[in-house]
């Protein structure tokens, strides 16, 4: 399961500022999204901003020939569909529910009023969008310019969990499967499977049933 990253994690924001919160609950609606069911449509109108409140969700765009590219994953407890409803644009990206999902959104000119009445969520707000457009920016560098094997180890790494007595040794459970990974990164089945097999070659990989290990030494992929 991914975790939200730091800087844009509202649930803990949410929860660490009780005036903020109050004033948020008191404007934001309940929705419910069944698994499979797109939560955002891309080139619709933005008017609302979602708080993932249970369940994960991804992002994906659609090329002109209809193919689906994977953007990013949606855990529970962020916020997402912010960015229309601030620069007034329609949506840029589909969001569907990967699992059963319940959201509380609000309205765009909610947001702009507690953006305005609360300095702090103001500054969230900026922390967790720089935050993405970093990590939009790293995504295209890694797909411009590196070998599959070498997006697709990244990836792991970042996604893994640490063993903590083990510093060079990540876990990833369940298992990622080819078809995830060619979706993630655009990439067909074939290309995919090769680069996996080069990594369990490389022994940068060690694939179980239930879990694949990814194995970090200094020397290997710096960042």
């Amino acid at each position: 399961m991914t975790t939200t990253h730091p800087n844009y994690d509202f649930s803990a924001f949410k929860a660490a500022h009780s005036d903020f919160s109050a004033a948020f609950d008191a404007v934001m609606s309940v929705r419910a999204f069944a698994a499979g069911e797109t939560m955002i449509w891309q080139s619709e109108d933005g008017h609302h901003t979602f708080y993932l409140t249970k369940g994960e969700a991804k992002v994906v765009r659609h090329s002109i020939g209809g193919h689906e590219i994977f953007l990013a994953e949606l855990p529970c407890g962020e916020l997402f569909g912010e960015l229309a409803p601030l620069i007034g644009e329609r949506r840029t990206s589909n969001v569907v529910a990967v699992s059963d999902c319940e959201t509380q959104d609000i309205s765009a000119d909610s947001l702009f009023e507690l953006m305005e009445t609360y300095p702090k969520f103001a500054i969230f707000m900026t922390r967790m969008l720089a935050a993405r457009i970093e990590k939009t920016s790293r995504q295209i560098f890694e797909r411009l310019s590196l070998p599959a094997s070498r997006r697709i180890y990244n990836d792991l790494v970042r996604r893994g969990i640490r063993d903590a007595d083990n510093s060079e040794r990540y876990t990833l459970s369940p298992p990622e499967t080819v078809t995830e990974l060619s979706s993630r990164w655009n990439l067909s089945r074939e290309s995919a499977s090769r680069a996996v097999s080069e990594l369990v070659r490389q022994g940068l990989i060690i694939k179980t049933d239930t879990a694949w290990h990814i194995i970090r030494p200094d020397f290997a992929y710096a960042e």
